[in-house]
């Protein structure tokens, strides 16, 4: 965090320290994190020895230093009383106290800059600066707060507030600068007068009291004058201009002395009254805390604003004191001794009276030294009042000081008085209110008193008065409280009445109806005020002036006025509150305009406090007021009436009964002035005067005067709204015929004065369309449904439209209404109609249209249950106006929800929606059905809201019961059906079959509606479904029947449509499939563990002897504890790997966890927090799912933990990025198959299985959270906009690391399912445009680079997987084309520049789209062949009814030649490797040509993509490459085959081509190019500079093994000919390499080698000693070759050339046995061999283990092993390895096909080693056993064909049928008799014996098939050609055919470097030709399934196989 900007440090620093203190530990561990980046002090005790001017100094202290010191402080005031941690911490705030002390005094420059925090040490250069002070100020309030944890604590915080005052004082003595001590001042002053003190001994504060003295003595008053003389005038607090990093300080005396003052007073009222509580005291630290950046600004406002100050007056006003404790001691006596003297010395020079003082020292005018610090009028005003306040706490503290303090007041409260401030008179009258509370006997008197005062006009009280509804200044209140406690404490009844009295005879009855020029007249004030806080009008004299003694009485009557209401509402007594109310009524009439405006204001509060019946008295009185006032009369404007009605609707809330009453009032007068206007609209009219000017200018003032009115209506609507905007007040719920009258009448005012629609919001000021929007929102409905005759009679005869008026404005509603509707069939109706039914329409539109807009869309629906209506003529128009309100209200939910800021409103509409489809009335419920369907199939997310599924679900329910009684009452129908859960009743029909229809036709849409919002977010919807089920109702055998249920039981287990992999799965068994399963399981955890911990809470807290009672419903504090323990346990077990990981173990903890917050008061944060980081830290499927499960259970139960929730997924998910974990993790990445050890070795499916258990390991827990993430957004997506925000966050950090994401064909899921939900975000959202093309940018850079690898297939054979794939591939091809860019707003500071210059290549908008246009085209372009190929691979044989290539496609055979290139190049700009890996998936002549254009022009751009390469280089070497090939020294390695390639001479033996080569043979492991040996050796042919050569002998040293194997290689590769006559003509290159390697040996690798080569010569040296035996019978050859193995001497170490990897340990000397040979002596034996395997886990371990870890065990093989002498095996190596990566590649894509890539190995010039197939027996045998046929030999071994012996044996049979087919087909493998076909003994199909391939057959002629042998006992064995074992092993023939040819190219190589043997099987270049056209690699994926079901047909019981069998049988003897 270091890095950070310190305010964002000491932010994330401080918000740390509150989480901590909000849940505290005994450890100080807890709270490191603060503690370890405290800064540094050499204190070793707080002392005041060690204070500064001691030797040690401290280091300057860092911004960040002091962060950590601030968060500290923090964290202990933030702290719970009780904490133990709370009283521990005073000693470290101590040190740290003192060292920020010492660090103030050593700096010398107080205004010197400092430096950056990045400059170490050296940013803390100021004295007094922001840092300082705030942390100086945190300190004392954490002090503060420890104090009151304990009396020691207490103590000791005293002893350091002492201490500190002192050092404060003496360095204000001394010589230093004054600015950091008055810092200092600043902030102990703020904390004191903030935060109220513990209660401090008397001791204590007297020496406080006496620390803080010193301060403000005259002589460090006159140094502060004499150091600021020079210095400009300035505010008395304010920073060094010179210095912006200072904090804020008093620089005047008197600032000074105000801070000092104050502060005492704040001491001296510690102990006067009783402490408040620990609550109150904690809230009052947390709010000055929130205002800690404010504690630094002036401190202009009064002090009475200080909390602790206002808190003491306020409890010496309420309340005596109670004991002078500090007068009890001398040390109290003596300081209050000096406070009295030093106060009275300041009131001296305030007041500008004589006081004797030795020490002043500049003489002049009143107060030398406050008059010459640079004061303000202001401030000396403030310290006046500080002063008064001292001086009367400190009469408090003395009793016998009240008369001069009394004196003192009554001074400033009389007539004589020259104050003219407010505030101080304000402060008299509450020492005077304190003096009486304290004295009782000075009530009556000084009752007397002030009410003589107010009846004299006082100065202060000049422009003060408040008028027309504003606020009371605080000075009358001042002295209506303090008048209120002197009646009250002088006991006399009539003191009241007679001083209201006297106060109210002061308003005289002959002032006259005006007031005098100079009288601001209430005509003056804004039309349309508002009383408010903000808002207080005031009338201001100017007495001083001399405007005469008008004036005067005036201001005295407006201060009686005032007096007596407050004096009224202080004293509180209905009776006193009735009389001042009638009084003030009775004066109301006769006095001027500035008085009547007092009299209406101050009536508000009496009458909000009087009775019901004063109330109603005073609304009519201002009513009556507001409806006598007349445009052309200033005498009754109505302003203050307005303000008046206003404040009145205000406080309404307080008097609920009285509101409907005063609603009808104000409708009533709005309805009357609307009256009064059209007649002053007619007026013009009347006249008959056939003067034209003069009519005219009749018409002119009309139209004045008629907009005066309009403007006043528009006033009157603002108290309308006011009252109506009490949220508890629903006027519309409880509708009156009469109050719908009212509002008629309003509604048709506004629409015929143009104040309401669009026209309306031009004439409306802001405050008025705001307050006429809250209005609508509480309007009823216009017509009540109980209006029979509604248009004929209530609507004609309506009383508000004056028929000439109405005739007057008939045409202009007319056009208005049909511009409001502008269908023709509307227009045509409106014709006819009355000006009263178009007003009624527009008022309804308007009204509807507004109320809509502000979420209320239920209500335009009860305008069709009125009968009258549907039957008129007015029901098209209605039908249109709510068309139109209703797609009006769509395009606000769009805005909304593209914003996420949906009104919470809404659900509850759509449940009022919901209810009227249920309606008696056909036509409501029409409409509400399609209203229902419009919104809900438009913005389905809506069904996410609980309150929506739950009404629907009740509805039917009652709509069920209400059917039922149709059976079981018949003939007493029920009408009212109410729900108990979701507080609604349905009214229904009685006609049964009606709500049978309703039923039947809810039921339905709601399937519908469901089912739609399911396939968005199931996990929330399927969520609130189980919550519905579980909260259903108890029921037993009765009444167990529920609609509502069962649809909801029916899709909580639905299939989702985005379980897409469920979703394509065929109904097995005529069953659609759910998942009951699951919901099941969910219930019972849920219900079991919720029942398990209440059952815990009964017995733990009552024990077991009352059962009957229910258990504790609240988890309590214990149970949260050990939760969190045990969770954090967990966790930490994960971590550390201490524990082997149970997931049911997990899944319980969960769980139970998830039971305890829901029952728990307030959400844990720590818990919430484990429930999400215990999966995501183990991060299993398993894991994962079990917090899915618990998370959508607490989100149900306690949606305010949905934040939280979401916020930790988030998180957990970065956190998988920083770890790479799962989807991030490229363990599993796509790798060439070549590129992984080639081994021969059968096939395992053990081992692809488990492939695929650690890729479903790896990748499902981020496919889940995708599932969970994408289903939360749907359902959160319109209202929470900060999750949004998240997600996007979350979303473009995870595409920032595409390249971290992993490329394994299962990934493909988990990436287009998370780029889909990208999509779906940035469709749902309303971004800033930079963020919306950077969030695009990203994901398109995500899906490219998934096609910048090689095209791969799916990894297994779930065919159900790949399917699902193909849909999310069509969803996420949807989602791209249906992607529009926005880009509607941007936020930038350069005002001249779009957005789109920040994206990198383009220059505009403009220029972006066509980019993006080609960018898009790619894609989909891209995708579509992805789907083609997956559906290919999923339908091989392209079979009627399976998933088959969908229609896609045509975007590639519609892209020309050119669009070809353009996108190409496009694909280069984004990525290169998408370009290179186009060329694999398209098979396009000009685009591989383009490629390699590409490629040579800037090889850089590819030089980490290996495939590049071939497109470089191509077949050979071409001019134009060449200079591209200086980047080769760095480019990415290619497989070992294809960089033995580059040894060959048509690359024209280039260095940098060897050198790279070289190096990649090299870079890659021995173990891997072990396996290309013959290749090796063959690329010594073309080795002219000798680059193999030094390979060769540099790995011979690193590994014997390859160097055993490339001698015995070169050995057999010296002669061409089995008889070692013909040699090689590398054969001397070949023998000198083998002498030079074996010259190279010593030590152990020499021994080693002799040892073996003489055990192996020892072996095959039997074969010659057998030759003169080949004519000899076999036991005489079988005798001699055990004689002669009878004399091999076995050594440690040694092993069969054919197994490198096992160690012979035995041989079976009596196993020798001679093979069958004319001219050669083969024979076999059998040898003990010791391998190594890898015990693998089983699936189930790896889902839960944290990796695969497999041990590796020995174990012991009898291996039989032929040894030939004079044949060439090396053919036979060629096709076996080829077949060995044919199995690779079989196992790297998970396909479940068998080899057995046997061993041999050329050891010699015609001689080998060849393996034997262990347990096998060759067809050819079973014909000589009489077996007729495969299927007799199958069931006799197996059993019968439907055991499951026989059909695992079938299997087999058909897995390697087909890959040996593949085999047999691509090598064109012959002489497959069946002598050369194996069947192993779990039943799989073996070749061996691969003498004839490519393009020899036996006799020098190819006479067997061109395919492979399929003859008709294989098929049979199959199951015939219509079985499933015949389609089985064609689709895996055809899959294997698809699989391989991707990696031809390598095959193909492999093969080539083999040409220079001259093997009998090659024809030169032709054969590798021919090889390379069965490939078909010129066609696409289709095409090529199509031509291996060509080659199968082929194959299929082929004539020529038949003949070949036959031949052998008759020429060789072998059976068929």
């Amino acid at each position: 965090m270091d890095s950070l900007d310190e305010p964002l440090h000491l932010h994330i620093l401080t918000s740390l320290a509150s989480s901590y203190a909000a849940n505290p530990a005994n450890s100080s561990d807890e709270i490191h994190s603060l503690t370890q980046g405290l800064p540094h002090t050499s204190l070793s005790k707080s002392t005041s020895q060690d204070l500064p001017g001691s030797d040690e100094e401290d280091d300057e202290w860092t911004e960040l230093e002091i962060n950590h010191a601030i968060s500290y402080a923090h964290y202990v005031y933030s702290l719970p009383i009780t904490s133990l941690n709370l009283a521990a911490s005073v000693e470290r705030l101590k040190k740290l106290l003192w060292g920020l002390i010492r660090q103030g005094t050593v700096v010398a420059d107080p205004t010197a800059s400092p430096a950056s925090s990045s400059s170490g040490r050296a940013d803390i250069g100021i004295a007094g600066s922001v840092g300082q002070a705030q942390l100086c100020q945190d300190l004392i309030k954490a002090m503060i707060w420890a104090g009151w944890s304990s009396e020691e604590a207490r103590s000791d915080v005293g002893e350091t507030l002492v201490r500190l005052g002192q050092q404060i004082a003496d360095l204000c003595a001394s010589n230093a600068q004054t600015t950091f001590p008055l810092v200092l001042l600043n902030s102990i002053h703020s904390v004191i007068t903030n935060c109220p003190l513990p209660p401090l001994s008397t001791s204590i504060i007297a020496r406080l009291v006496s620390a803080f003295l010193p301060i403000s003595s005259p002589k460090f008053l006159v140094k502060l004058v004499r150091q600021s003389s020079s210095a400009a005038s300035t505010p008395h607090l304010r920073p060094t201009k010179n210095s912006p990093f200072l904090a804020q300080y008093p620089s005047s005396p008197v600032a000074v002395v105000m801070l000092v003052t104050e502060a005492i007073t704040a001491l001296l009222g510690n102990s006067l009254f009783s402490q408040p509580s620990v609550d109150e005291v904690q809230k009052a630290f947390v709010k000055h805390s929130d205002q800690v950046n404010s504690s630094f600004l002036p401190n202009s406002e009064p002090s009475g604003l200080r909390p602790v100050l206002k808190h003491q007056i306020s409890q010496l006003m309420s309340s005596p004191v109670e004991g002078h404790s500090l007068s009890s001691i001398s040390e109290g006596r003596e300081v209050l001794a000096e406070v009295d003297r030093m106060s009275l010395r300041w009131w001296s020079d305030l007041m500008g009276s004589t006081y004797a003082d030795t020490e002043r020292e500049l003489p002049g005018r009143r107060g030398n030294l406050f008059t010459r610090g640079r004061n303000e009028p202001e401030e000396e005003v403030d310290l006046t009042v500080a002063v008064l306040h001292l001086m009367n706490m400190i009469v408090l503290r003395q009793p016998d000081g009240n008369k001069t303090q009394l004196t003192r007041l009554k001074m400033l409260l009389s007539e004589s008085s020259t104050i003219t401030d407010a505030r101080v008179l304000e402060a008299a009258f509450t020492c005077t209110t304190i003096l009486v509370r304290n004295n009782p006997s000075l009530g009556t008197p000084m009752t007397h008193h002030i009410r003589r005062l107010l009846m004299a006009p006082l100065p202060a009280f000049e422009g003060e008065i408040a008028g027309l509804g504003g606020d009371v200044p605080s000075a009358v209140v001042a002295a209506g409280k303090c008048l209120s406690v002197c009646i009250e404490m002088s006991a006399n009844d009539d003191l009241t009445s007679s001083t209201l009295y006297s106060l109210l005879n002061t308003l005289s009855h002959g002032q006259g109806n005006t007031g005098s020029a100079a009288v601001n007249s209430i005509h003056s004030l804004p039309l349309h005020y508002q009383g408010g806080e903000a808002d207080t009008y005031t009338l201001k004299t100017t007495l001083t002036g001399g405007k005469g003694s008008e004036e005067q009485r005036r201001l005295v009557a407006a201060a009686a006025i005032q007096v007596v209401s407050r004096l009224a509402l202080e004293l509180g007594k209905d009776d006193i509150l009735h009389l001042s109310l009638a009084m003030l009524l009775q004066r109301l009439r006769g006095v001027d305009i500035t008085t009547e405006a007092t009299i209406v204001a101050n009536l508000v509060p009496l009458a909000l406090a009087s009775s019901n019946a004063d109330l109603v008295e005073v609304y009519r009185a201002f009513s009556q007021i507001a409806r006598s006032s007349h445009p052309e009369d200033p005498r009754r404007s109505s302003n203050a009436i307005l303000a008046a009605l206003t404040k009145l609707a205000k406080g309404m809330y307080k008097r609920p009964d009285c509101a409907d009453g005063y609603l009808v009032e104000l409708l009533t007068l709005f309805a009357d002035k609307g009256t009064q206007t059209q007649m002053i609209s007619m007026t013009a009219h009347a006249y008959d005067s056939k003067d034209r000017e003069k009519l005219a200018q009749l018409r002119t003032e009309g139209n004045n005067r008629v907009a005066d009115m309009k403007s006043w209506l528009s006033a009157l609507l603002i108290p309308i709204s006011t009252l109506l905007s009490h949220p508890h007040y629903h006027p519309d719920q409880a509708m009156s015929p009469e109050l719908v009258t009212h509002f008629r009448n309003l509604w048709f005012t506004l629409v015929v004065f143009e104040l309401s629609g669009s026209v309306g919001r031009n004439n409306l000021n802001e405050h008025e369309w705001e307050a006429l929007g809250i209005i609508a929102e509480k309007t009823p409905a216009l017509v009540l449904e109980s209006s029979n005759d509604f248009v004929e009679s209530e609507l004609e005869y309506n009383s508000t439209l004056r028929k000439d008026f109405a005739a007057s404005i008939q045409r202009r509603q007319s056009a208005a209404l049909n511009e409001y509707l502008p269908q023709q069939r509307q227009s045509h109706e409106t014709r006819n109609m009355s000006t009263p039914q178009i007003t009624f329409l527009m008022a309804v539109h308007d009204l509807e249209e507004m109320r809509t807009l502000r979420h209320r869309p239920s209500v335009i629906l009860q305008y069709f249950c009125n009968v009258s209506l549907n039957t008129s003529s007015l029901i098209g128009c209605l039908d249109a106006i709510m068309q139109k309100v209703s797609k009006s209200f769509l395009k606000q939910l769009y805005q909304q929800a593209i914003t996420h800021s949906l009104s919470l409103t809404i659900s509850n509409e759509i449940c009022k929606i919901l209810v009227a489809c249920t309606h008696r009335m056909s036509k409501v419920r029409e409409k509400a059905l399609a209203y229902a369907r419009l919104i809900l199939e438009t913005f389905s997310a809506l069904l996410c809201d609980r309150e929506v599924v739950f009404t629907l679900l009740e509805i039917l329910t009652l709509m069920r019961r209400a059917c039922e009684t149709q059976y079981t009452d018949e003939y007493s129908p029920v009408y009212e059906f109410s729900s108990d859960r979701m507080n609604l009743t349905l009214h229904l029909t009685d006609d049964y079959a009606v709500r049978n229809e309703i039923v039947t036709q809810l039921h339905s849409v709601t399937s519908t509606w469901l089912t739609l919002a399911i396939s968005r977010a199931p996990i929330e919807v399927q969520s609130i479904l189980q919550s519905y089920l579980n909260e259903a109702r108890d029921v037993l055998l009765i009444d167990n029947v529920e609609m509502g249920a069962g649809l909801a039981l029916h899709f909580s287990k639905a299939i989702s449509r985005l379980d897409r992999q469920e979703t394509i799965m065929p109904n097995i068994g005529g069953w659609p499939s759910d998942s009951s399963n699951l919901v099941a399981s969910q219930f019972a955890s849920k219900n079991y563990h919720t029942g398990e911990l209440s059952g815990a809470r009964l017995v733990l807290s009552q024990g077991l002897s009352d059962l009957q009672k229910g258990s504790p419903t609240e988890s309590s504090q214990a149970e949260l504890v050990a939760f969190k323990s045990q969770m954090a346990q967990a966790v930490s077990n994960i971590r550390i790997k201490s524990e082997a990981l149970d997931i049911p173990g997990i899944r319980r903890l969960l769980l139970r966890g998830v039971s305890v917050l829901v029952a728990s008061r307030r959400m844990d944060r720590d818990i919430l927090h484990y429930l999400v980081e215990l999966p995501m830290v183990a991060f299993t499927p398993l894991a994962i799912a079990a917090g899915v499960d618990a998370w959508t259970w607490l989100l149900r139960q306690r949606p305010e933990a949905e934040v939280a929730i979401i916020g930790a997924i988030t998180a957990g998910w970065m956190q998988t990025i920083i770890e790479k974990k799962g989807f991030f993790n490229n363990s599993m990445n796509y790798q060439d198959p070549f590129e992984r050890p080639v081994e021969y070795s059968p096939s395992d499916k053990k081992e692809t299985d488990l492939e695929l258990a650690k890729a479903r390991r790896l990748l499902r827990p981020h496919t889940l959270l995708v599932q969970v993430l994408s289903s939360q957004f749907h359902a959160i997506k319109y209202r929470e906009r900060a999750m949004t925000i998240s997600l996007i966050r979350l979303m473009m950090r995870s595409l920032e690391a595409h390249r971290e994401m992993s490329t394994h064909p299962l990934a493909r899921e988990v990436r287009f399912s998370f780029l889909l939900f990208g999509f779906q975000i940035l469709s749902s959202s309303r971004m800033e445009a930079l963020l919306e093309l950077r969030l695009r940018d990203s994901l398109y850079k995500a899906a490219f680079s998934w096609f910048s690898v090689r095209p791969q297939w799916s990894y297994g054979s779930d065919r159900i997987q790949v399917g699902a794939e193909i849909k999310l591939l069509q969803d996420f091809l949807a989602a791209v084309a249906n992607d529009g860019i926005r880009a509607e707003h941007y936020t930038s500071s350069m005002a001249d520049r779009t957005p789109a210059f920040l994206i990198p290549g383009v220059s505009s908008i403009q220029e972006y789209l066509v980019q993006h246009k080609d960018r898009v085209r790619l894609l989909q372009l891209l995708v579509e062949n992805e789907i083609t190929r997956l559906a290919v691979w999923t339908n091989p044989v392209n079979e009627h009814g399976r998933t088959s290539a969908p229609a896609v496609g045509s975007l590639e055979r519609s892209t020309s030649a050119a669009d070809w290139t353009r996108l190409l190049q496009t694909a280069w700009k984004l990525n290169p490797a998408l370009a290179v890996q186009m060329g694999e998936r398209f098979k396009i002549a000009s685009l591989q040509a383009e490629i390699s254009h590409l490629v040579k022009s800037d090889p850089k751009a590819v030089q980490d993509v290996a495939e590049a390469l071939h497109f470089l280089l191509g077949d050979r070497l071409e001019q134009d490459a060449k200079a591209a090939l200086k980047w080769l020294p760095i480019w990415a390695a290619v497989p070992p085959v294809t960089a033995i390639v580059y040894f060959q001479p048509r690359y024209g033996n280039h260095p940098l081509i060897l050198q790279y080569a070289m190096r990649v043979l090299e870079q890659h492991p021995v173990e891997l190019t072990f396996f290309f040996v013959p290749q090796v050796v063959q690329a010594l042919r073309a080795d002219g500079l000798g680059y193999v050569e030094r390979f060769v002998f540099e790995t011979s040293k690193i590994s014997q093994l390859f160097c055993h194997q490339i001698i015995w290689n070169m050995k057999a590769n010296t002669y061409r000919d089995d008889d070692a006559s013909q040699p090689d003509p590398m054969k001397p290159l070949l023998d000198r390499m083998i002498d030079m390697i074996v010259q190279g040996l010593s030590g152990k690798a020499k021994a080693f080698y002799d040892l073996e080569f003489d055990f192996f010569d020892e072996v095959t040296s039997i074969s010659g000693k057998l030759k003169p035996f080949i004519k000899k019978s076999k036991p005489e050859k079988k005798a001699k070759i055990d004689e002669e193995m009878a004399k091999i001497k076995l050594s440690m170490g040694v092993y069969l050339p054919s197994n490198p990897d096992g160690v012979v340990i035995d041989l079976d000397r009596k196993s020798g046995r001679p093979l069958q040979s004319h001219a050669k002596a083969p024979f076999m034996a059998t040898f003990k061999v010791q391998k190594e395997k890898l015990d693998l886990p089983s699936n189930q371990s790896i889902e839960i283990a944290d990796e695969a870890k497999g041990v590796k065990t020995k174990y012991d093989v009898w291996q039989a092993a032929i040894f030939k002498v004079g044949d060439d095996c090396r053919q036979d190596v060629l096709a076996l390895q080829i077949i060995a990566m044919f199995k690779n590649v079989f196992t790297s894509i998970g396909l479940t096909l068998y080899l057995y890539p046997y061993r041999v190995t050329a050891t010699a010039p015609g001689c080998g080693v060849i393996d034997v197939v262990p347990n096998a027996t060759s067809r050819d045998e079973m014909g000589r056993a009489k077996i007729n046929d495969l299927f007799s030999y199958f069931v006799d071994k197996y059993g019968g064909v439907d055991t499951a012996s026989f059909q695992k044996a079938r299997l087999n049979f058909i897995q390697s049928m087909a890959a040996y087919s593949v085999a047999c087909y691509i090598l064109q493998i012959k002489d497959r008799h069946n002598g050369n076909i194996m069947i192993d003994g779990e039943g799989h199909i073996v070749h061996i014996d691969f003498g004839f391939l490519f393009d020899i057959g036996p006799g020098g002629m190819k006479f067997e098939p061109s395919s492979f042998k399929l003859n008709h006992e294989m098929v049979a064995l199959m199951g015939g050609r219509d079985s499933q074992g015949y389609k089985m092993f064609t689709e895996l023939t055809v899959k294997a055919f698809l699989a391989i040819r991707p990696h031809a190219d390598q095959l193909i190589d492999a093969v080539h470097l083999m040409l220079g043997t001259a093997l009998p099987s090659f024809k030169g270049e032709g054969t590798i030709t021919r090889l390379r056209n069965r490939f078909q690699l010129q066609l696409g994926e289709r095409q090529a399934a199509e031509f291996m079901m060509g080659v199968i047909r082929n194959a299929h019981e082929n004539m020529r196989s038949n003949v070949y069998d036959g031949f052998q049988k008759m020429q060789n003897g072998i059976p068929y």
